[in-house]
Formats: structure tokens, C-alpha cells, sequence
């Protein structure tokens, strides 16, 4: 990895994500700089996923490039891919915890993609102590300290969602990544975690992007807005710059495609 590598900032020029006749992404050229809070808003299948697990290199575009930190994804040996994503920190919008272990063992388990079998096994395991506490420290910031050795299952929505971010922060990632991070989360949970991602990426300089289906939160929270529709950028501002005919055009469905939702 060379150092622009760890600077956390993504690159895509012409990128295009098709699944046979399906086009996921068409044609999207787009420069996140590292530091940098970036929203994708959208519809529901315009892209926003897919847009994630390109700029976390689960996948390839089928055409164009994709850089993160300046490492173009295509020249890339899987055990590169590997090391690199083991930096980027995605918050899936299941969050894939597993339910019925420990949280420790749940936030143990988001370095174990840098780690042999073997080391994985013993981190999970037989954890030094200097990990548990590191561990205990990220769940008092993300504010559920208390729930160390608590159950994942017998959490609340809201507590499982911090569990995710603190395993996310446990990679010491470059960039956080969190699909739809509030989805699932009332009001007053929503809002606390929009607070808190967007606070812990700012104090520690990660690059944020987030995928997004509340507007309200995406303009509060996010400086930046990508807007996705059937696969293509729409726009792409400052928050600040957009009104309500810019998120009327992003979301309004003609007669034709409320017709094809329909079938």
C-alpha cells in the first residue's frame, strides 16, 4: 500500500456496476476526498448499496475505475483487496452481528479480516487484556459501555446499531461506510446516531459516507449529498445548495415507472 493509500479518500471515473441486463450503476464519476461526509440519497434500487460496496471494495465495477486512496481496485491482488478492506469500516444495514455471542466478541471479531485463522481464533477466544479494554473504551464513546459482556440478542435496536459502529471502529478504519445506519431506529435514536458518526468520524479525520433514505437526517448531518436515481448521479452539492425541486425530481416516479413498480 502506498501512503496516499491511508489517507481514505475514494475516486470513480466511469464506473459501472451491470448484472447481466440489470445496470446497478452507470457511468459515475465521482472524488471523495479523505476527511470528507458524504450522503447517498435516493430511491429504493437506485444505487446507494452498490455505490457502498464499490467505494469499500467488496466489488468491481464492470467498467470504469475505482481508487481508494489512489489504489486503483483493478490492479489490486486479492490479498491486497483483502488488507484494504480490512481498513474500510461498513456498517450493513442487517449490521451482521452475530446474535447469540458476547458484544465483546462481536467487536473482536471486525479485525480478525487482518488476522490468520489461528490469530483470529485466540482474539476471539483468549483476548489480552489490553484488546477487552481497548474494546470497553469504544463501547463507552459510542455510550453503552455497560453492555460489554451483554448477549448481542438481548440488546435494544439502538444498542445493536452501536454495537456495529464500535465494531466497525475496532478495524481503526480509514473510512466508515454505514448503509442505512437509522433505517430500523425511532426519531430520537436516529438522530442520536447521525450525532455520534458524524462526531466520531470528524474527531478522528475519517472519510464518511452514507447511504441514507431520511432526508431530514441527510441534510442535517451530511455536508455533502450525492443524489442516485436508477443508477446514475442525479446531482452532486453542497447541502446547502439544494432545495425542494432537487429532491421532488430525485424521488417524483412518472406515471410509467409507478406503473413498472407496480408489476
Amino acid at each position: 500500500m502506498t501512503r496516499e493509500s491511508q489517507k481514505g479518500g475514494f475516486e470513480l471515473e466511469g464506473a459501472s456496476v451491470h448484472y447481466g441486463s440489470v445496470i446497478a450503476l452507470e457511468q459515475v464519476d465521482l472524488k471523495i476526498a479523505a476527511g470528507e461526509a458524504v450522503g447517498f440519497v435516493g430511491p429504493s434500487g437506485s444505487g446507494k448499496t452498490t455505490l457502498l460496496r464499490l467505494l469499500g471494495g467488496n466489488l468491481k465495477p464492470t467498467h470504469g475505475r475505482v481508487r481508494i486512496g489512489g489504489e486503483d481496485l483493478s490492479q489490486l491482488s486479492e490479498r491486497q483487496l483483502r488488507t484494504l478492506r480490512s481498513r474500510i469500516g461498513t456498517v450493513h444495514q442487517d449490521l451482521s452481528l452475530i446474535p447469540n455471542l458476547r458484544v465483546l466478541r462481536n467487536v473482536l471479531a471486525g479485525r480478525i479480516g487482518r488476522l490468520s485463522l489461528i490469530g483470529a481464533g485466540r482474539l476471539l477466544f483468549l483476548p489480552p487484556r489490553r484488546e477487552v479494554a481497548q474494546v470497553h473504551r469504544l463501547l463507552e464513546r459510542v455510550g453503552i459501555g455497560d453492555k460489554l459482556y451483554q448477549r448481542t440478542d438481548r440488546l435494544s435496536g439502538g444498542q445493536r446499531q452501536r454495537v456495529a459502529i464500535a465494531r466497525a471502529l475496532y478495524q481503526q478504519p480509514l473510512a466508515l461506510l454505514p448503509d442505512e445506519p437509522i433505517s430500523s431506529l425511532d426519531p430520537a435514536r436516529s438522530r442520536d446516531t447521525m450525532e455520534l458518526l458524524s462526531k466520531v468520524c470528524r474527531e478522528e479525520g475519517l472519510t464518511l459516507c452514507a447511504s441514507l433514505h431520511d432526508l431530514e437526517a441527510a441534510r442535517e448531518f451530511l455536508p455533502r449529498l450525492v443524489g442516485l436515481r436508477h443508477g446514475r448521479v442525479v446531482f452532486d452539492r453542497p447541502t446547502s445548495e439544494l432545495g425542494a425541486e432537487d429532491f421532488r425530481h430525485l424521488y417524483d416516479l412518472s406515471a410509467d415507472e409507478m406503473l413498472n413498480d407496480a408489476r
